[in-house]
């Protein structure tokens, strides 16, 4: 009998940084108020990005984020890798120069 084969979805951080959350597929499934449901875990983490960030939002506007089938290889993989492409665009618009946030990084440093 072989061992499944243990894949990772991995969201990387829309800060910039190298952190990165690795969820190993299959994902653990919650069930009772002791299981966390890891499927859940990288949906509420789109939600709060794309709250924060309203600029990452229009990567899932066609998507209706409380009806993906956490269950499906798939579907979890296409979603990260949306949300993995969104970030890194966003993690490059914040680099330049003429964007508002660049310059608030600066002025902070320069008066630190």
């Amino acid at each position: 009998m072989t061992t499944p084969q243990v894949k990772d979805l991995v969201l990387r951080s829309p800060a910039g940084s190298s952190d990165t959350i690795t969820f190993a597929w299959p994902l653990q499934i919650g069930h009772g108020q002791d299981k966390h449901d890891n499927g859940i875990d990288i949906i509420d983490a789109f939600k709060f990005v794309c709250d924060e960030l309203p600029s990452i939002s229009s990567a899932f506007e066609e998507i209706n984020l409380n009806h993906i089938d956490t269950a499906c290889y798939k579907n979890m993989t296409n979603l990260v890798d949306r949300f993995n492409k969104a970030v890194d665009s966003i993690v490059v618009l914040y680099r330049l120069p003429n964007h508002p946030i660049y310059w608030r990084k600066i002025t902070s440093i320069r008066s630190a």
